[in-house]
């Protein structure tokens, strides 16, 4: 009988929480000048079936505390992630590269965040593709 009390519990408690998902569009810069300053966006939609409040941190990438493309040849190209069109508030997971951003969930509509990016003027990076992959952390 104490098993099946338990049981029930942990359904009951279990239909309350609320469940959220995340869905990525990574940063794109283009094709990069290396002795201009290069914009580019991304987005990050948080989906929860219940309101509920999170945050969602974007963790260093391969090249440590400092965001670094890698590309021909081990070449790095240095680069920010922001949470404002302005590029003013670095985005990150509170640990490093800047603060993690918080939203809160209607439980009924998705909410969009768009990831400001931007390359800064570097010269002597040979041409080709550079890339990082970064943790998303979604904690609700």
């Amino acid at each position: 009988m104490m098993r099946l009390v338990a049981a029930v519990a942990l359904a009951l408690f279990a239909t309350r929480t609320a469940a959220c998902q995340i869905e990525l569009a990574p940063v794109s810069f283009g094709i990069v000048e290396h002795d201009r300053r290069t914009d580019g966006t991304g987005r990050i939609t948080v989906d929860c079936d219940a309101p509920r409040p999170f945050l969602i941190g974007i963790g260093p990438g391969q090249g440590g505390s400092e965001r670094r493309m890698t590309g021909p040849d081990g070449a790095t190209l240095r680069y920010e992630l922001y949470a404002d069109p302005g590029r003013n508030f670095p985005w990150g997971d509170d640990q490093t590269g800047g603060s993690a951003v918080g939203g809160v969930s209607d439980g009924v509509h998705p909410d969009t965040f768009t990831v400001y990016g931007r390359i800064p003027a570097q010269g002597g990076k040979p041409p080709g593709i550079y890339t990082d992959s970064l943790l998303v952390t979604l904690s609700f």
